[in-house]
């Protein structure tokens, strides 16, 4: 019994790697962390598709059994002594870049250090909530959803559209 818990364990915690991914708040998907600078900011984003380089779009790396989260260079940052998270060019001698990852029923828990991270107090300048860490615990904004992001094709114009009908039936007209 305890091979078959483990074995979903592995199936239900799958996380994508080297791939464009949205990190969004659970129970809340239109809020999105997003990185502008080095600020990272919970924003809400009505958008059903989105660009490579969009402010929510990031990467997660895995590097010795830790997670690291980068948006356009720029990877997420638990500095010591301080609750709210930065982003900054990594440097892999510093342990505020490595995050674990756990999948719940409820969401992905990120944390650094038994602290999770989580919607902070709002930001009026920047219009959006800061992320920072608390002590992990049953709080619903410590909850996030990692999902692929679905990539907005520039240029759907008919002129294209056509072309590429045109394009495809050529291909069709093979003779065997």
């Amino acid at each position: 019994m305890s091979v078959i818990l483990l074995c979903f364990s592995f199936i239900f915690s799958y996380i994508t790697l080297n791939d464009h991914v949205i990190i969004s708040l659970s129970d809340e998907p239109d809020w999105h962390i997003t990185v502008e600078d080095t600020l990272v900011r919970i924003k809400k984003i009505k958008k059903d598709a989105y660009e490579e380089f969009d402010s929510n779009i990031a990467k997660i790396f895995l590097d010795n059994g830790r997670y690291q989260i980068n948006y356009q260079g720029l990877y997420l940052f638990a500095e010591e002594n301080n609750k709210e998270i930065t982003a900054k060019e990594e440097d892999k001698k510093d342990d505020g870049f490595n995050f674990n990852i756990i999948t719940t029923e409820f969401g992905q828990k990120i944390f650094h250090d038994d602290m999770c991270l989580q919607k902070g107090p709002w930001d009026t300048l920047l219009l959006g909530y800061k992320l920072i860490e608390e002590k992990c615990s049953d709080n619903e904004y410590q909850y996030f959803d990692i999902k692929k992001y679905v990539k907005r094709i520039k240029d759907n114009n008919d002129e294209n559209a056509q072309v590429f009908i045109h394009d495809r039936n050529s291909f069709n007209k093979v003779k065997f």
